[in-house]
């Protein structure tokens, strides 16, 4: 079945004006609902409210705090380029926009590629009003071996068709869309490459070439070396394995990101400042 049907369900049944949707191996800090209720109530122009997260075991036991959330505003370009948000537990919105976008996309199961309906949410609802951000660490993000998000083949498979759909349904989006799916081809290529599927890695490198640049061999490469040396750092304080709930919101916060990431909301700003002059426009 897939996450989209039971979520779309929930959707349309709600008899509330907002809603946060949790998977079920994820965790909340308890203030989690109310601060985020607070900035959509506050901020009518919000349709999309987020916020950081500490990475969890099997055991609830904290490995790794995120660099807090930053991006706000209007960024709908930002978030095609670079998956923010991180996580589906994450979010708070209004039940009115979620309809409006239709909800959580089926196509990505039932064309094999499930794993990024979150991430193709996000990015319709940011098209609609601005994103905003409560900096506590209110999430606590499930990381088991066995998960879908660990799976790194099928994670980008999914990625891909997702920026397929944006490219062709959103215009607006088209150019970032083509370039973030140009960097997630390189790097499937890369895996299926190392798992000695040359057919299939010719395939999608022969691909990526055509229109591929050095700013995009750069980007990509950048982005396996970013993986393999956040993927699995802790700070002092997470190494004392506690457990998500002995932690208070704003504490033991992670600052700052990668400069290969943070190049990425940096090159697409000026396309999201434009897509909000012309959103402006219309509305006023």
């Amino acid at each position: 079945m897939g996450v989209s049907p039971p979520r779309n369900v929930g959707i349309e049944a709600a008899q509330a004006a907002y809603i946060a949707p949790v998977d079920a191996d994820d965790l909340w800090h308890p203030d989690k609902l109310s601060r985020q209720l607070a900035i959509l109530e506050a901020r009518p122009e919000v349709t999309l409210v987020y916020s950081s997260r500490r990475n969890i075991d099997e055991a609830s036991t904290v490995t790794k705090t995120i660099a807090r959330a930053t991006l706000a505003g209007w960024a709908c370009h930002c978030l095609t380029a670079f998956n923010a948000v991180g996580n589906g537990s994450a979010i708070m919105f209004r039940r009115a926009d979620a309809l409006q976008v239709g909800g959580y996309d089926r196509r990505l199961k039932e064309r094999g590629a499930q794993g990024c309906e979150d991430f193709l949410f996000q990015i319709r609802l940011a098209m609609l009003g601005e994103i905003a951000v409560d900096d506590g660490y209110l999430v606590g993000y499930r990381k088991r071996a066995d998960a879908m998000s660990n799976d790194d083949g099928a994670m980008l498979r999914s990625r891909l068709l997702a920026l397929e759909i944006v490219e062709q349904e959103l215009p607006e989006l088209a150019r970032t869309a083509r370039a973030t799916y140009k960097k997630h081809q390189f790097l499937l290529g890369l895996k299926v490459l190392a798992e000695g599927d040359w057919r299939q890695a010719s395939t999608l490198l022969g691909d990526w070439t055509k229109g591929a640049d050095s700013a995009s061999l750069a980007d990509a490469a950048g982005y396996v070396l970013h993986r393999r040396r956040t993927r699995n750092s802790a700070t002092e304080m997470d190494r004392e394995r506690r457990p998500f709930a002995d932690y208070e919101a704003g504490e033991n916060a992670a600052s700052g990101i990668s400069p290969h990431l943070q190049r990425i909301p940096d090159e697409v700003e000026p396309r999201d400042i434009a897509y909000a002059h012309m959103q402006r426009r219309f509305s006023g």
